[in-house]
């Protein structure tokens, strides 16, 4: 009976051992199983955690990289495309200054055609005016000398009959005086008569040649006189002409130059208001085409950025469920 007793003891110690290393087993394996589920729970959101992490950090390096090669090629496309602004506007302006200069050159070639023709105009009014002022004076001059001449000369003519006339008169009364004496002969007679002949010739031709010599003489005179009057008319003439002419020039030539003053500054406005215009469109074309470009690129890179991420996360995934099979 002990012996059964203790057979039956020991078989029960046994099954009792049995059940309990069951029991435990089974217990240590439910506890394994939930450490393993929590493990890989931790392990899972510790790797979602690592893999935020990595991948905001990833993302802000993109970010980072993205903004620096953006600010390189928008630095580039502004370097290239003030250059290529500064070489259209010096070619712009190259060619607005030709343009201006000829345009200047030409404007001052008929400004001088111009007042060329007016002066020569302007000379040959005054220089007919001048002619026909001259004759009219010379006329009147002409006509007052001949009308002194004329009566000058009937003057000396009435005074040379009045003398002519007292001669003969008292070469009569002598003659008379003589007739009536009867003491002279015939011959004596005849000798005066012939004596006071000849003298009265010689007077008379005497003060033919004196009167000539004078108004020759009184002529000459005038026609010094008239020269030197109209010398000295036309160099006042001359003055005044010329400095009428002075004053004119320098008035046309002060309003063309203001005309060309307000012309230039006009321009100069606006090609400035044109080229500031221009400017400002171009920029906005270069900036809107920009702005396609970035978001273009932008898009592209968050497409190849997502379908990275998106792979590595698949790989990563995948590497985890076969860490966990072999687990």
């Amino acid at each position: 009976r002990r012996a059964n007793a203790a057979r039956v003891l020991r078989v029960s110690i046994a099954q009792c051992t049995r059940v309990q290393s069951l029991a435990r087993g089974a217990a240590e394996r439910r506890r394994c199983a939930a450490r393993a589920a929590a493990a890989v729970t931790i392990q899972a959101a510790w790797r979602s955690v690592t893999l935020q992490v990595e991948f905001a950090a990833s993302v802000a390096a993109v970010v980072a990289v993205q903004a620096a090669a953006r600010r390189l090629a928008a630095m580039r496309r502004l370097r290239v495309q003030r250059g290529c602004c500064t070489r259209l506007q010096s070619a712009a302006r190259r060619q607005l200054a030709v343009r201006a200069a000829r345009r200047e050159r030409a404007a001052r070639a008929i400004q001088a055609l111009r007042r060329g023709a007016a002066a020569r105009q302007q000379v040959a009014v005054w220089h007919a005016a001048a002619t026909r002022i001259e004759a009219q004076w010379r006329s009147a001059r002409c006509q007052a000398l001949l009308a002194r001449s004329v009566a000058a000369a009937v003057a000396m003519q009435a005074a040379g009959r009045r003398a002519n006339a007292a001669r003969v008169l008292r070469v009569s009364i002598a003659q008379c005086t003589r007739v009536q004496s009867l003491a002279r002969g015939a011959a004596e007679r005849r000798r005066c008569a012939a004596r006071a002949a000849a003298a009265v010739t010689i007077q008379a031709a005497w003060r033919s040649v004196t009167l000539q010599v004078e108004f020759a003489a009184s002529v000459a005179a005038v026609v010094a006189v008239q020269a030197a009057a109209r010398r000295l008319a036309a160099m006042r003439r001359l003055r005044v002409q010329r400095g009428c002419c002075t004053r004119l020039q320098s008035a046309a030539r002060r309003q063309l130059a203001v005309r060309a003053a307000r012309r230039e500054r006009a321009a100069r406005a606006i090609q400035a208001l044109r080229r500031g215009a221009a400017a400002r469109q171009q920029v906005a074309v270069w900036h809107a085409a920009a702005t396609r470009i970035e978001a273009q690129w932008r898009s592209a890179r968050c497409q190849a950025l997502l379908a990275r991420s998106v792979a590595a996360a698949v790989a990563m995934q995948a590497a985890g469920r076969r860490a966990n099979a072999a687990r």
